[in-house]
């Protein structure tokens, strides 16, 4: 069953998560108190609505509770962002996301038990210098201090394989989990037989040190 989405404040950061989640095709109700904001996104989202995100009664009058993950993407207001999120979590949603500005902001939203806090500034800073450290990297996330994601151009090495002949898991115990041929045309499901083909992206994941005995036999950088 797809999950449905909630994005509360549509500044720049919620309306990147919403554009993406609706690349994607994904149900999502944005809600912002700025009535031009919610007109700009009238197109993009499912459905778009002016309320007042604190008001309990205006949640519930919209059905929030129903939801799958809500996104919190008001990061100047602590106070506001605490109470909303609060909220979220007493009307039933699955998953609260909150972002936060600040160190403090991460640590006040953790102690109210939102369940994922991002500081999109510093992650996009973690990004930028991962791209820097060679071309063919073009986007690395840490999951955990544990866990990597990684996404790389195919090394001329690579074309022409098929996932079977590469043997990433086996011989370093990493998944490949998608190919990305374009950035409409995402394959996931791979087979043994699917073949890697010029300008295609790899979606790696696994453990830090995995990745990195990779990137360094490979020379992906």
């Amino acid at each position: 069953m797809q999950r449905k989405f909630v994005i509360i404040g549509l500044g720049e950061f919620g309306i990147s998560v919403l554009k993406t989640l609706s690349d994607y095709h994904m149900e999502v109700l944005a809600i912002d108190n700025n009535p031009d904001k919610i007109q700009m996104v009238q197109t993009i989202a499912t459905n778009a609505v002016v309320a007042d995100a604190t008001d309990e009664n205006a949640l519930k009058a919209l059905g929030v509770g129903k939801y799958d993950i809500a996104v919190v993407a008001i990061g100047t207001n602590l106070e506001t962002s605490v109470l909303i999120s609060m909220l979220l979590k007493e009307l039933g949603v699955e998953m609260v996301v909150a972002k936060a500005v600040t160190v403090l902001q991460q640590r006040v939203l953790q102690k109210i038990e939102v369940d994922k806090v991002v500081l999109p500034e510093v992650e996009g800073g973690k990004r930028l210098a991962n791209s820097l450290l060679g071309p063919n990297i073009l986007d690395s996330v840490e999951f955990s201090d544990k866990v990597k994601y990684i996404e790389f151009k195919t090394p001329p090495n690579f074309v022409g394989k098929t996932i079977g002949d590469l043997k990433i898991r086996n011989n370093y115990n990493l998944n490949i989990i998608g190919i990305k041929h374009s950035e409409t045309d995402i394959e996931f499901l791979l087979q043994a037989e699917t073949e890697i083909k010029p300008n295609d992206i790899l979606m790696v994941i696994g453990k830090m040190e995995d990745v990195m005995k990779f990137q360094e036999k490979e020379k992906i950088s």
